[in-house]
Parts: structure tokens; C-alpha cells; sequence
């Protein structure tokens, strides 16, 4: 179900919105390239496409001479000393790991269950012919076999499976609006484990549902589910909690580890009432904030995109959307309309497709990760010092080969 209306919107400025795989083994060998879209004018641009672990060492040899300086290293986003004699300076020496960089689009799509599997295998086909991502919000008692079995096929660096409450409010009771820490903490770990149980895919993202209770439209969490989600060990993402507990901003991991990622706009059925259009007017005086339905009307998906409106920093700056989908809503012709959004994303270069608990391990291990140019057509990615597996994609030819090698220490002279 759609969410209400928020009561408050972020700052007074628009954002400036900014410019096949294989597991490796110790041997040298030829990775897949994976499709992305790196500019309108070469919309189809193959980046490398490597699974990395923690304690592991990663050779790569190009095919040819790539022009990028020996010995620049980067640090994360970052290019530090560049030894070379008349080489580029460190800020034009763009890493490999660029693309792992970009902006996030998240699309999350709720409500998996018996009654809507078929929608959601409609809307699954869609993602992957579309090469996007996507996390579906499963209930888990409102599941049966033919759901789960259907999970079990999903590629999971493509699908994420999240924790969309027991039972989605049946018969008018909350799994977690205003019930006590025990009764939601039971609940988080009855969908948690059935899961589990029949698909083998532990859930690391939790989010409450729109539900009926006593005749109002609630979201199903309080304060009390953020605990409840924090003390788990299994989960480290919070879709939609209290903005209050986001103490280093919305789309960072908050002092309690929780990874916290939020809607700027609508992309559905959603109205815009006088009330909030108001709000909305008092910031962005120029905008027409009357907005017609986002639903299967591409141009204003895309203007949408591009006119984030809820919880935008003071800074205006965005590094994260969150589009949330109900499956049933886009038959054929409205996921045209979406394709056409998704293209646009692609062509503007500067997103990429992500999945919320993938974003929070980046977010834990981005800083930790060193690329070194350590030849005219070789690197060194050091991995060693992760704490998680990630699939990277790397702005090098395809048929760049790589030797894997665990990481030892060498021993003092």
C-alpha cells in the first residue's frame, strides 16, 4: 500500500542532480562483461564484472596499455601519489572502480505473496530484461510453496528478499504499530526464519507495510521496530524508519549500524494534496507543484526523477532514490513507461542500479578497497582488508585476465 503524505519536506534548493559473471579461481582467466550505460552517445558500455572476497589479492592484466600512470593508487574513491614524472596529476586519474561509485537507484517493490506471484513475476521478467535490480518485500505467512519455489530461481545478485512483515496486517492487527518489543521482535523472526527455512535466503532489510488499523491508514513500525531491527544480528537495513534515528543523514549507516535509505519522490498513484503541494511551494516557488499520476506516464517518472521533492539535504545534494513499486499496478503498457525511465537513468551516466543490503556492505567497505597501476598493462585490487563478498564492476576491458591469490603476510627480513 502507498504510504501518506509527509508532513515536511526537505531544503529550499532543487539538487543538482550530477553529471554475466564468474566466480574466479587462482588461475588466470577471462572475465564477462556486463552491460551499463556510461553516455547518450554510447549508451552500451561493457564494464568488467569481478566477485571479490575479503583476504584476497587480485591481479589484473589488460590486453593493451590503458594510458593511465604507473604507481597511481586510489584509495577508495581516491588517487593518492603519482610517482611519475610528468604524469597526470591524481584528481584526472580515474579508477577503474568508477562505476562502483555512482549514484544508487533502488527500486523496491512490496507485497510478495500467493495472491500477487503472478504480477510479481511480470514485473521480475521486466527487471531483467531491463538489466536493473530490485527488492521484494515478501510476507512471509502469506506465502506457499509456489511462491518460495519462485525465490529460489531469482538471481541473487540481482534480487533482494526483504523481511515486508508476517503478515501485512491481516485481520486488522499490526505486526508492529504500536505493539510491545517482544511481540515485534516474535514477528521480525517468525517471516525471518520461514524464509530461511524455505528458501535458504537470509534477509537483511526489513520494512513495514501501509495497513488498516482502527480505521486509519498507519505504517506497520514504530520507534520500537528500529530496535528491534538493530539488535538482530541478520539485519543491517531500515527501509522507511523514523527520520530522527538517520543521526548522519538518510542514505548513510547511522550510529547504531543501521543503513537507513529514503524515498525523495513517487513514481505511482500517490496525489499531491493542497496541504502539502503548499509545503512543497514554499521552497520551490517556480515549480508547478500540481502534478498529474506517475503511473505509466513516463515523462512525469522522469521528471520526477529529476525533481526529488521529500527529505532533500540542505546541501541539495542526493547520492540515493528509492522508487517503491506495487507489481500488480504495471501491466504491460505502464512498464513501458518505466523502461522509459530506466533508460533515462542509463543514459544520464551517473546512477547505477542497486539493492539496499548490497549498498550497505559498499557503504562498510568502499574506503578499504586499493587499486594500484603497477605496470604499463597491469593493476593490483587489494581486497584483503573487507569485511564482505562484492561483485565489482571495473571500467577495463573485457578481456582483462585476473589471478586471485590469498592474502599472507610475508615475513620480516
Amino acid at each position: 500500500m502507498a504510504s501518506a503524505l509527509p508532513a515536511t519536506v526537505g531544503a529550499p534548493t532543487l539538487p543538482r542532480m550530477k553529471a554475466a559473471h564468474v566466480r574466479l579461481s587462482a588461475t588466470a582467466v577471462a572475465l564477462l562483461v556486463g552491460a551499463e550505460t556510461a553516455t547518450a552517445e554510447s549508451p552500451l558500455q561493457g564494464f568488467l564484472q569481478l566477485d571479490v572476497q575479503p583476504g584476497r589479492i587480485y591481479e589484473l592484466e589488460l590486453p593493451r596499455n590503458d594510458g593511465m600512470p604507473w604507481g597511481v593508487t586510489w584509495r577508495g574513491a581516491a588517487s593518492t601519489n603519482v610517482p611519475v614524472a610528468g604524469a597526470k596529476p591524481p584528481e584526472t586519474c580515474v579508477s577503474p572502480l568508477q562505476p562502483m561509485f555512482r549514484k544508487r537507484l533502488m527500486i523496491k517493490v512490496d507485497d510478495l505473496a500467493d495472491w500477487s506471484l503472478k504480477d510479481f513475476q511480470r514485473f521480475a521478467r521486466f527487471i531483467e530484461a531491463n538489466d536493473a535490480k530490485a527488492d521484494l518485500g515478501i510476507v512471509a505467512s502469506k506465502s506457499g510453496p509456489e511462491v518460495f519455489a519462485w525465490v529460489k530461481t531469482l538471481d541473487r545478485c540481482r534480487f533482494e528478499i526483504c523481511n515486508h512483515t508476517w503478515t501485512h496486517g491481516h485481520g486488522g492487527q499490526p505486526n508492529h504499530y504500536q505493539q510491545p518489543y517482544d511481540v515485534q521482535r516474535r514477528n521480525l523472526e517468525l517471516a525471518h526464519e520461514k524464509v530461511r527455512a524455505e528458501t535458504g535466503v537470509t534477509m537483511h532489510t526489513f520494512c513495514g507495510g501501509g495497513i488498516k488499523y482502527r480505521g486509519q491508514d498507519v505504517h506497520d513500525q514504530d520507534d520500537a521496530t528500529h530496535w528491534v531491527v538493530r539488535n538482530h544480528p541478520d539485519y543491517k537495513v531500515h527501509y522507511h524508519a523514523n527520520t530522527k534515528f538517520a543521526d548522519r543523514g538518510l542514505g548513510a549507516i547511522n550510529s547504531d549500524g543501521v543503513y537507513m535509505p529514503w524515498r525523495y519522490s513517487w513514481f505511482e498513484r500517490e496525489v499531491f494534496n493542497d496541504g502539502f503541494i503548499a509545503q512543497l511551494a514554499k521552497r520551490w516557488a517556480a515549480i508547478d507543484w500540481h502534478r498529474p499520476l506517475a503511473l505509466g506516464n513516463a515523462a512525469e517518472m522522469i521528471w520526477r526523477f529529476e525533481h526529488p521533492f521529500w527529505n532533500v539535504p540542505e546541501s541539495g545534494e542526493i547520492d540515493h532514490m528509492v522508487a517503491q513499486f506495487h507489481p500488480w499496478l504495471w501491466k504491460e503498457p505502464e512498464l513501458d513507461a518505466l523502461r522509459q525511465l530506466l533508460d533515462h537513468i542509463r543514459r544520464r551516466g551517473d546512477w547505477r542500479f542497486a539493492n539496499a543490503y548490497e549498498t550497505y556492505k559498499w557503504l562498510r567497505d568502499k574506503d578499504d578497497i586499493v587499486v594500484r597501476k603497477t605496470g604499463p598493462t597491469t593493476y593490483v585490487l587489494d581486497a584483503k582488508s573487507l569485511r564482505f563478498d562484492h561483485r565489482l564492476e571495473l571500467r577495463l576491458p573485457k578481456e582483462t585476465k585476473v589471478k586471485e591469490s590469498i592474502h599472507c603476510q610475508a615475513p620480516e627480513s
